[in-house]
């Protein structure tokens, strides 16, 4: 049995709900993976890699609008499915 798979195919505490806004990106690393969460327009929380796909660009520096989160580089829109749109 590889314990190191059944280690991380298990539930871990990313953020606290009071921490995850819908306007500010909430970054957090869960076994050196990145990852940004934020609210979408149904105040949902959204956990997306912490990288945009055109050039790597961390998305915690970024910004919530409209429950979408905007690249800081090019301005790349990504919704709560992780899609340019």
């Amino acid at each position: 049995m590889n314990t190191d798979k059944n280690i991380i195919n298990n539930w871990y505490i990313a953020g606290l709900s009071s921490e995850v806004t819908n306007n500010k990106p909430f970054t957090t690393t869960l076994y050196d993976t990145s990852y940004v969460i934020f609210r979408d327009e149904d105040k949902k929380p959204v956990c997306l890699i912490n990288r945009c796909l055109h050039r790597l660009t961390q998305m915690d520096t970024g910004r919530v609008i409209n429950g979408k989160l905007s690249c800081p580089y090019h301005g790349w829109t990504y919704n709560n499915n992780g899609e340019v749109i």
